[in-house]
């Protein structure tokens, strides 16, 4: 990297920071700024690393898992999650395709479709706790209550519990969860998690074909049984994954719809545009910000040189609004073309849920606009996290809405066997 091409003090508190509260509130400013002056660019953060902020060089780093690595960690700074190193995604391949591949059964499309009654059941009994109100707070009523509650209704956990659990892994990325009350701190959940695998183990309450715990109980990796350290490890990427990334995708798109009325209008007279809307939200909200790299040696990207041992940021963000690649990068186009967004990664490393995402966004998205069509955000009340640090999230979304009748609708069938 020439010297003609320094990240600009001025243009942002000194430096580039991504925990940064200012970094949060112009991050697609800071981006587009960043790759028109300097689209490979380093900051003094954390130690210093490196930012990338074009598509191109995003989706080259990202596939090249030689010559960066995943394994000296995928965050900065490390996030306080727990000793167990998330897996696959902490890992390089091939490694991590024997655990990526022993996972898939629980993604693929055909055991996702049977579970989406359930998800559509779900968001009407949460929705009948509020829809004779007329008026609700989409994130604590909806959309953190759906995706802690389908992780824990298809890992086996105890879904009493979602609260306990998804609470610390929200806190760990600097956010409160929308509730005032103690959470559990990281550790606690840890070893709440190690009790209730070992609980399973000995008094096993699923089978190994409908929830992933009885399943990781069993199954094999080159010829052995994984260890507990193991299956600790999975179920933290799970969780960590789980929680908070649709989550936030849902709640900018919920206030992007309420802002922009001519569009929830178009989606509620065009059911046919909800497809290609979800990846469009994906793309413009683009929840995980960005992920780390580590160079395994000296090389260069775009020509800008790169030491061993350097870190380097993917930013997601900042790729999914590349004009080069997607043209007017800001504006939503539910009927966008050739949307290759990177909002769920690329390469070795593409996030195992991404179904999961589709079918969650598109369901409340569905059942909001059915239920709630003329709701409105009290833009008062609306709440950003703090600071974005790797999730782009939301706190509150509070709206108000013509009161409805409850469905009686309950999701208290279990999962049929896939």
């Amino acid at each position: 990297m020439s010297d003609s091409c320094p990240f600009d003090p001025k243009a942002f508190n000194s430096r580039f920071n991504h925990h940064a509260p200012e970094f949060g509130l112009n991050r697609e400013a800071i981006f587009d700024d960043l790759r028109a002056r300097c689209p490979i660019s380093r900051t003094d953060a954390f130690d210093g690393y490196v930012v990338l902020t074009r598509y191109e060089d995003v989706v080259a780093v990202a596939r090249d898992d030689a010559t960066f690595s995943s394994e000296p960690g995928i965050t900065l700074p490390g996030l306080p999650f727990t000793e167990h190193m998330n897996l696959p995604i902490g890992i390089d391949p091939p490694e991590s395709f024997k655990y990526r591949n022993i996972l898939m059964r629980f993604f693929r499309a055909s055991w996702l479709k049977r579970l989406t009654p359930w998800v559509e059941d779900y968001i009407d009994e949460r929705l009948d706790l509020v829809i004779e109100s007329g008026k609700a707070d989409l994130v604590v009523d909806l959309t953190h209550p759906l995706t802690a509650n389908f992780i824990m209704h298809v890992t086996g956990l105890p879904r009493e519990l979602w609260w306990e659990y998804s609470i610390p892994v929200i806190a760990a990325i600097g956010r409160e969860g929308g509730n005032s009350q103690r959470a559990p701190t990281r550790q606690e959940t840890t070893k709440l998690l190690s009790d209730e695998i070992d609980l399973q183990r000995r008094s096993p309450r699923w089978s190994a074909e409908e929830k992933v715990i009885p399943y990781l109980l069993e199954v094999e990796i080159d010829g052995r049984k994984l260890t507990h350290i193991e299956i600790m490890a999975i179920m933290e990427l799970l969780l960590n994954g789980g929680f908070d990334t649709t989550m936030a995708a849902m709640a900018h798109s919920f206030l992007y719809l309420s802002r922009n009325p001519d569009q929830k209008q178009k989606l509620i007279d065009n059911p046919s545009l909800m497809d290609g809307a979800v990846e469009e939200f994906l793309r413009w909200v683009t929840p995980q910000q960005a992920l780390f790299r580590t160079a395994t040696k000296d090389t260069e990207i775009g020509g800008a040189p790169i030491k061993k041992g350097e870190k380097v940021m993917l930013a997601w963000a900042a790729a999914n609004h590349d004009p080069q690649t997607f043209p007017d990068p800001h504006e939503v186009k539910f009927e966008r073309t050739n949307n290759r967004h990177v909002s769920f990664g690329v390469g070795a490393h593409l996030c195992l849920g991404l179904n999961v995402a589709r079918v969650e966004m598109k369901a409340a998205f569905n059942k909001v606009l059915q239920r709630m069509p003329d709701y409105v955000v009290d833009e008062a009340g609306v709440e950003r996290a703090p600071g974005l640090g790797i999730v782009n999230g939301v706190e509150h979304v509070p709206i108000t809405f013509t009161p409805g009748p409850r469905t009686g609708i309950k999701a208290d069938k279990e999962t049929e066997a896939a």
